[in-house]
């Protein structure tokens, strides 16, 4: 084989080996494209079921502190609205209140004749001090 012969074949092979690459590359860059396409819209439904969820938590936050009934602030009707708790029960707790001043916590409530524990129970998350 003559050293002209041989040069052409090689550079044949080298051109043939920048299009195999070339062609190689290319499907890569484009699978990755996708991929990262895939994986953007998989952030973007992540952070949306995210914004969701925490919107979700500051709803109920909000119905919550709108259910609680402060202790030491409410009147003989809201004081009703908690579970077992009357007229009688109601104004009990606010004459405990007036003569021995705001409840500095839940528990105190059980100082208060008619009320015990079970009561505590049930009113626990519904209660505000």
């Amino acid at each position: 084989m003559e050293y002209g012969e041989y040069t052409m074949r090689v550079l044949h092979l080298c051109l043939i080996g920048c299009f195999a690459l070339g062609f190689v590359t290319s499907n890569l860059s484009a699978a990755e494209t996708k991929s990262n396409q895939s994986n953007s819209a998989e952030m973007a439904k992540s952070v949306k079921n995210n914004v969701s969820h925490a919107s979700s938590i500051k709803s109920n936050m909000a119905k919550s502190n709108a259910t609680k009934v402060n202790i030491n602030n409410a009147n003989a009707q809201q004081l009703q609205k908690l579970f077992g708790v009357g007229e009688a029960k109601a104004q009990s707790i606010i004459n405990y209140r007036n003569k021995n001043g705001k409840f500095k916590n839940i528990n105190q409530l059980k100082a208060v004749k008619g009320i015990g524990d079970k009561l505590l129970a049930e009113n626990a998350d519904r209660i505000a001090l």
